[in-house]
């Protein structure tokens, strides 16, 4: 039987993430790929309140988000959404009547490769793992993280960066000199992860995010800007040509390197500095841009 709650609530950031180089290195017998994959924190981020209860529902609230998740979603507050989701895995694992109400203030762009739904799972283990007083060490949140999705666990690791593998669940954190900026731009439009993946080529390559990790910490800035490859861009550019059009107008502008993240749809350039970005970021408004953010890692 459970005892008292140990916490009433908690107040969480769940950052963005970037893949600054996304390999695939083939599909597995799972129908899933294998990844090698260089994952950063952004400071870009939703915030989550927990208010733990000792009844056993589970309650998510969106608060603040209507211009943010694009206007054709509607954000999911039942079991479709990751923060539901492990919510209810930390109560099966733990065997806990507790239950939380939640609300999420969204300020990650939905669907668009940023991970933000991802992150809000995971915060969410952390949080009711500690109001919940359930004891987990992060090496066990990750084990859940993996059984609810492929990016939740690179959200628990400990720095701001990470090489990820496997389907993203195997994270091996790494420290990158920084902060390292960037300009986000979302196109109007998306794409679907399943037909990326359906058209994309394997490369094969298992080692390129740590040779952009040295190359990144070696400030050899040129290295660092042609490893930063993502070889689902290709299928990204034929199923959407809003993310071509925004590929061509960033090797207009003055970056250090640009690329898409993820499946997409979001692409982004690096930039020298926050002044540079604020620059690129007030150069692609004025020709009509609307959904562009700058941002620098954090952690």
């Amino acid at each position: 039987m459970d005892g008292p709650l140990p916490f009433r609530e908690l107040s969480l950031v769940a950052p963005a993430k970037l893949n600054l180089c996304l390999s695939v290195v083939g599909k597995r017998a799972d129908g899933f790929h294998d990844l090698d994959t260089l994952m950063v924190k952004l400071s870009l981020a939703d915030r989550l309140t927990f208010r733990a209860t000792e009844q056993p529902a589970i309650e998510l609230q969106l608060v603040g988000c209507p211009n943010r998740v694009g206007p054709r979603l509607k954000l999911p507050v039942d079991e479709r959404n990751l923060v539901v989701r492990a919510a209810r895995i930390l109560n099966q694992k733990a065997g806990t009547s507790f239950g939380a109400v939640i609300q999420l203030d969204k300020q990650i762009p939905a669907e668009a490769g940023l991970g933000g739904g991802s992150s809000d799972g995971a915060m969410t283990l952390v949080a009711l793992n500690r109001l919940w007083g359930l004891g987990y060490s992060t090496a066990e949140l990750m084990d859940f993280a993996a059984e609810l999705g492929s990016d939740l666990s690179f959200f628990l690791s400990p720095l701001g960066a990470a090489v990820c593998q496997g389907r993203g669940e195997q994270v091996t954190p790494v420290r990158l000199s920084g902060p390292l900026h960037f300009v986000l731009v979302r196109p109007g439009s998306g794409l679907s992860t399943p037909a990326v993946f359906q058209r994309c080529k394997p490369s094969g390559l298992v080692d390129r995010s740590l040779r952009l990790v040295n190359a990144i910490n070696r400030g050899a800035q040129r290295e660092a800007a042609s490893l930063m490859e993502n070889d689902l861009t290709a299928p990204g550019r034929e199923l959407n040509s809003d993310v071509a059009d925004i590929l061509d107008e960033l090797k207009s502008l003055p970056l250090l390197g640009r690329q898409m993240t993820g499946s997409g749809s979001t692409c982004f350039g690096w930039c020298a500095s926050w002044r540079q970005a604020m620059h690129v970021a007030g150069r692609l408004r004025r020709t009509g841009r609307r959904d562009v953010w700058v941002v620098k890692t954090v952690g």
